[in-house]
């Protein structure tokens, strides 16, 4: 109808065609949506399968399911989540174990939420792929001996935090691999810890878990996991993936500190708790871990004591939290239900957590589960 009144642009056409493939996609009307993926760019086709792709997946429609996951580009399909999910449709018709097997067991090899959750499966241990970093001593000479990087580093360690970073971006331009490598070990020695990991992703290497999830803080860590009766590991897995351990993060919605607290949030708890707190505390790696760790246990008594539904929460509030389990028409297994969480960031949140805890255990000698025993069986 408006094609004949207005002239669109074949740009304007193709964004149309994609939020109305969206929708369709949302309201669970695949056969509509899959009318309109031919006339979608690559990227938003994805984009929409993979919606409809979940939409199956929380009403366990397993052969509609399948037949959508035959339509992701294969680079998608081959992807460590939808092989798990692929997997997982061959357990509901494949008896002889000859289909999904070996999809487990080459997941299994791999850190990561999807090789944990494959580990579980196989009853198999979690693969940790922790190789330290092969460091070239010229290269570590020279940095050390780098009048720029002596400034960054006397910067930091003078709390001029604001200037040392942009210091950073101008000396850092045009490094190479082997230099981010070297510069993650010495800023980890420093303990900047955000600039280690930002280093090692710049260099796309991914194994030195030393670097990469570093035991910070673990004093007062281990002090209020004793407090809240809370597993240390989870309170590092939440430091790392809210802030990387920067002490001075702020969100765009105002969030601050270590485990990015809402000032409004933190000011309750610490009022439930009969802490003294005003708002700059949450620049204070401390008295953010204390606020933060008691938070932390307030959502895990409120979820029955289930860390999926307390993390998803903590991301994205409890009251959300409750609506999407009451939106859910019946109880899901914990693995789809973490996948069909509406929100993305959320989704990926619960799943970084969840696999940083086990990364954590590793990393402080205290090997723990993906999920509990209570977790696992527990439908939400």
């Amino acid at each position: 109808k408006y094609q004949k009144i207005f002239s669109f642009t074949a740009k304007q056409q193709q964004e149309f065609n994609f939020l109305l493939a969206k929708r369709k996609a949302y309201d669970y009307e695949p056969l509509a949506a899959r009318n309109l993926l031919a006339s979608l760019s690559p990227e938003n086709q994805t984009t929409v399968i993979e919606i409809v792709l979940r939409k199956h997946l929380k009403k366990r429609q397993w052969q509609a399911f399948y037949n959508w996951l035959n339509l992701l580009p294969v680079a998608e399909r081959l992807s460590d989540r939808w092989q798990y999910w692929q997997a997982r449709y061959y357990q509901q018709s494949d008896e002889s174990n000859s289909l999904y097997l070996p999809i487990y067991q080459k997941l299994a090899l791999r850190r990561g939420y999807y090789g944990f959750l494959s580990a579980d499966f196989l009853e198999e241990p979690y693969s940790l792929e922790d190789t330290p970093s092969i460091i070239n001593k010229q290269t570590l000479v020279s940095l050390q001996q780098s009048k720029a990087i002596n400034r960054i580093k006397e910067l930091y360690l003078t709390n001029r935090i604001h200037t040392a970073r942009n210091e950073w971006i101008h000396t850092t331009k045009k490094f190479t691999k082997d230099q981010f490598l070297t510069l993650a070990q010495l800023t980890n020695q420093w303990g900047w810890h955000r600039k280690s990991i930002e280093a090692m992703a710049a260099a796309t290497s991914w194994d030195d878990l030393a670097i990469r999830f570093p035991v910070a803080h673990q004093s007062i860590i281990n002090e209020q996991a004793a407090v809240t009766s809370l597993p240390s590991n989870l309170i590092f897995a939440i430091a790392r993936q809210e802030s990387a351990w920067e002490k001075d993060a702020r969100s765009s919605a105002g969030a601050m500190g270590l485990m990015q607290i809402l000032p409004g949030t933190a000011k309750e708890t610490a009022k439930k708790a009969g802490i003294k707190y005003k708002k700059a505390d949450l620049l204070t790696p401390e008295k953010n871990i204390i606020i933060g760790s008691r938070y932390i246990s307030s959502l895990l008594k409120r979820f029955e004591n289930n860390r999926i539904t307390a993390i998803a929460a903590y991301n994205a509030g409890p009251s959300r939290v409750n609506r999407w389990l009451k939106e859910t028409e019946e109880n899901l297994p914990h693995d789809i239900w973490i996948e069909v969480i509406p929100f993305g960031e959320t989704r990926k949140y619960v799943q970084n957590v969840l696999s940083y805890s086990v990364v954590y255990g590793h990393q402080t000698g205290n090997a723990v589960p993906l999920l509990t025993e209570f977790e696992r069986k527990k439908p939400l």
